[in-house]
């Protein structure tokens, strides 16, 4: 797949969906990456990162994925049941967390709330983090939340897992977005790995260009291209082969 070309594949769709209220149809969508041969997997992190933008593709199932949401939040991430193991986990949570328990009113207050932060992560739970940290994001979320002020006419309970919610689309949406970044990273790794290749001399083993040069070959800032060379080991103090 060549990188720029997907990059500007996915400039476009996130254009043209701004322009259209934040949705693109599956058939957009399609059009939009077609020839790029692009597998399940990688469409699966594409749909993930428009979600996480905002934006609804209409008749989403064709495109290989249906989207979740909660009220007017939108969740990013690939929903997972919980394994055994996570399910003993989070019963073992709840029974930390029981209100029988509590020593007052405050606590037994904050044991109900904390137990609901850890069902809805559970609830949004996803491939792309454990259920454990996402139950601490839900939490962390939750005690922030209770710090604050309730606005005048919200209800406390409703404001708070609200806020819950909002701590754990955040969450996913990190992670999300990381991977996708790290994808990206390795696949410009990969092809400038594959150009050098390309451009080495055969008689003598060197690269004959300067890295500006390199950077103006594959379509990228020289910075960029300094970056990734620093991933591979390359010295990048001195022009490559010169």
């Amino acid at each position: 797949m060549d990188i720029v070309q997907f990059q500007r594949a996915l400039e476009d769709v996130l254009a043209a969906a701004k322009e259209n209220g934040n949705r693109i149809s599956a058939e957009e969508l399609g059009n939009a990456f077609a020839g790029m041969d692009l597998d399940r997997e990688k469409m699966l992190r594409v749909l993930g990162y428009l979600q996480g933008k905002g934006i609804t593709v209409a008749d989403e199932e064709n495109a290989g994925r249906s989207f979740c949401t909660d009220g007017e939040i939108v969740f990013p991430g690939t929903r997972k049941e919980l394994s055994q193991e996570e399910q003993e986990y989070l019963k073992g949570l709840f029974s930390g967390f029981s209100e029988e328990r509590a020593k007052d009113g405050k606590e037994k207050l904050r044991n109900r709330y904390m137990r609901r932060a850890a069902f809805l992560a559970a609830k949004w739970h996803c491939e792309e983090l454990l259920l454990a940290d996402l139950i601490q994001e839900a939490q962390m979320a939750l005690l922030i939340a209770m710090q604050e002020d309730v606005p005048e006419g919200e209800q406390t309970g409703e404001w708070y897992e609200q806020k819950i919610l909002e701590g754990i689309r955040s969450a996913i949406q990190n992670q999300v977005d990381q991977k996708y970044h790290d994808d990206v990273l390795v696949e410009k790794v990969t092809n400038l790995e594959k150009a050098i290749r390309e451009l080495t001399d055969e008689e003598d083993g060197e690269v004959h260009f300067t890295a500006a040069e390199l950077a103006v070959i594959l379509d990228m800032k020289e910075e960029e291209l300094q970056d990734i060379l620093r991933l591979t080991g390359d010295d990048t103090e001195n022009d490559q082969g010169r």
